[in-house]
């Protein structure tokens, strides 16, 4: 919308102020478009998070180029036979909007925008449980440093069916 604005100030010396309307009123058009056609959902988290979640979710439902505009976190791509863009924004703090239009055949598809908002968010959900995980998982140590904490006159080993003792070979005797 900022491009175009731009560009239709840019012009209006060379095209006229009608010209520049028209051009301007396009992308208001555009705009209001996909803000009435498009379908939305409210996450919890932060627009960076939810900006590469989104990509990554695109990137698994196609094999299209994904045409992506970092700074205005917008991407559009082609989607089942049809063409679909998204938007991501921030509308308060921790709280990010998903927005997502499609359109088959030049015509608006409410189905495939609700079916790819769903993969999406649910694609969102997946990748910050996993995050939250990682996140809150202890420090694990892999190696032989459990070993120190046996104190050394003290035999390892497995219980057998009999109840004895068998001792694991290199244990400390």
């Amino acid at each position: 919308m900022h491009k175009l604005t731009l560009a239709a100030l840019l012009c209006c010396p060379l095209l006229g102020g009608c010209a520049a309307a028209a051009l301007t009123a396009g992308a208001v058009i555009l705009n209001d478009d996909f803000q009435d056609h498009s379908v939305s959902a409210t996450v919890p988290s932060d627009s960076n998070f939810v900006w590469h979640s989104a990509l990554n979710s695109l990137s698994g439902m196609t094999r299209a180029l994904i045409h992506r505009d970092d700074d205005l976190l917008q991407a559009r791509t082609n989607l089942d036979y049809g063409q679909v863009q998204i938007q991501v924004k921030e509308v308060s703090v921790g709280q990010t909007q998903i927005t997502v239009l499609a359109k088959k055949a030049l015509v608006y598809s409410p189905e495939l925008s609700t079916l790819t908002l769903e993969r999406i968010v649910t694609d969102f959900d997946n990748m910050r449980r996993r995050a939250t995980i990682s996140a809150s998982a202890p420090n694990r140590s892999t190696g032989g440093e459990w070993q120190d904490t046996v104190p050394s006159n003290v035999n390892w080993g497995t219980i057998t069916e009999q109840g004895d003792q068998t001792q694991n070979p290199g244990a400390p005797e």
